[in-house]
C-alpha cells in the first residue's frame, strides 16, 4: 500500500474515495461466497426444492394441457364427422326382432386382434381379387412338400402391385397370409 499511495487507480481503498463503499460492500459479498454461513445450505437446498416443485408443476399443467387440447379436437372431429352424415338418405333393409324365449346360437364375440385381422384381408381381397379358405389343403400341401424336401419354396409374399412367377413348375405364385385360426390365399 505504502508503495502504490501515489498510484490514482488504487485511491478507491482511501475511505474518503467515492468508490470505496462498492469496493467493501463486494469484498464482503466474496467473502459470502467463499466462506458461507452455516445455515446458508440448508435454506439454498429448501429453496432448490420449492424451485424443483414449482418447475414439476408447470411440466404437469402444460402436459395437461396438451392433452385436454389433444382430446378436444378429437371430439370435434367425430362431431363434424357425425354432422356430415345425411341421417334422411338411410334406408331400413332389414329388421331383425329377437324373441326372448329363443336361443340362437351367435358366433363369439371378435377380439380386436381378429377385428384388425378382418380388416386386412378384405383390404387385401379388394387389391389382390379373389380369397379362399384353405386351411386343411395347406396343411395337405405343406406337408407334401416337406416329404419332398422342397420346404415352402413355391409360397412366397408378394408385395401389392407386384407379380410372381412359381419356384420350379411355371405357376403363379400364391400369397398365404395365416392368421392364427386359418390361412388365406390369394391367387
Amino acid at each position: 500500500m505504502q508503495k502504490e499511495q501515489r498510484n490514482f487507480q488504487f485511491d478507491f481503498l482511501r475511505p474518503q474515495h467515492s468508490l470505496f463503499n462498492y469496493f467493501t460492500k463486494l469484498v464482503e459479498q466474496y467473502t459470502k461466497v467463499l466462506i458461507p454461513p452455516k445455515g446458508i445450505f440448508l435454506k439454498l437446498k429448501k429453496e432448490a426444492e420449492i424451485l424443483d416443485q414449482v418447475r414439476y408443476r408447470v411440466y404437469r399443467v402444460k402436459f395437461q394441457e396438451r392433452e385436454r387440447k389433444k382430446e378436444e379436437e378429437k371430439r370435434e372431429k367425430e362431431r363434424v364427422a357425425y354432422a356430415q352424415i345425411d341421417w334422411h338418405d338411410l334406408v331400413v333393409v332389414e329388421t331383425v326382432d329377437f324373441q326372448p324365449n329363443k336361443q340362437v346360437n351367435f358366433p363369439p364375440p371378435t377380439t380386436p386382434e381378429e377385428l384388425g385381422a378382418r380388416i386386412l384381408i378384405q383390404e387385401r381381397y379388394e387389391k389382390f381379387g379373389r380369397v379362399r379358405r384353405w386351411r386343411w389343403r395347406l396343411r395337405v400341401k405343406m406337408k407334401r412338400m416337406r416329404e419332398k424336401g422342397q420346404g415352402g419354396r413355391t409360397c412366397c409374399s408378394v408385395r401389392p402391385g407386384h407379380t410372381a412367377a412359381g419356384h420350379g413348375r411355371g405357376e403363379t405364385t400364391r400369397v398365404i397370409i395365416s392368421l392364427g385360426r386359418g390361412c388365406y390365399i390369394f391367387t
